[in-house]
């Protein structure tokens, strides 16, 4: 269905950019992410992807410029990725990833006219992943603040930022490294390989990150459809 066409089109155009000096993250992230949900769709789901392969220093994606310390710095905000669908129980699932990145440079002049000029990078990525569904189906959801965030599970290192409750709605967002990965790979072939795996292993998985908390929020929503049906079930024997 959807998913195939929008597999189908991140395929032909990775093919299409290939000669090009991209970040292979970006569309590998998409593809993991699209073919981990794909067993959990809505039939005939509709998948919106947006995907912006370019990198996060162009300059429509600069917000500021200002002094950081005796830097002169760039800041840049890039919300280079938006995944939404429906699943196959009725909720709407936004995954979306914005990276932030501060470039900073400055020059100092020797006692001999010398001029030296010193650049930096320093940046991180938010991970954000929201779940909406039917608030008669969830009654209760908005005052759960608690146990959502008692119940995420992250990959070690990464950071929980924040979490926001409402009704019928539950979003996490994750700090990750500005060295993430789509997911960890290993190059059997290359005699180097097991210290390719470790280093792998030792950067931020973006795509595992997306699946735990996904999945953190879904134990949040089971125990509160089950909180739910034991007070409807008391609320009928008191009645009786």
């Amino acid at each position: 269905g959807a998913l195939l066409v929008v597999g189908l089109l991140l395929f032909l155009w990775r093919y299409a950019l290939k000669p090009r000096d991209l970040d292979n993250r970006r569309y590998g992230l998409a593809q993991v992410l699209l073919q981990r949900l794909e067993m959990d769709l809505a039939p005939d789901a509709p998948v919106r992807l947006k995907l912006d392969l370019r990198p996060p220093d162009v300059l429509d994606k600069r917000v500021n410029q200002d002094m950081v310390g005796w830097w002169n710095t760039d800041f840049f905000v890039d919300p280079w990725f938006t995944l939404e669908t429906r699943l196959a129980d009725g909720a709407f699932v936004r995954i979306r990833m914005v990276e932030r990145l501060q470039k900073r440079e400055r020059s100092k002049t020797s006692a001999s006219g010398k001029t030296k000029t010193k650049t930096k990078r320093k940046g991180f990525a938010r991970l954000e992943v929201s779940v909406r569904v039917k608030p008669e189906r969830y009654p209760g959801l908005e005052r759960l603040k608690v146990r959502a965030t008692a119940a995420t599970r992250l990959p070690r290192k990464v950071e929980l930022e924040r979490v926001r409750v409402a009704a019928g709605r539950l979003s996490l967002r994750a700090r990750l490294s500005d060295e993430w990965v789509a997911r960890p790979g290993r190059e059997t072939g290359d005699p180097e390989a097991p210290a390719f795996w470790k280093n792998a292993l030792e950067k931020d998985d973006a795509s595992r990150t997306a699946t735990m908390m996904l999945l953190s929020i879904y134990q949040v929503l089971g125990y509160t459809r089950r909180r739910a049906k034991l007070q409807a079930a008391r609320g009928r024997r008191e009645s009786v």
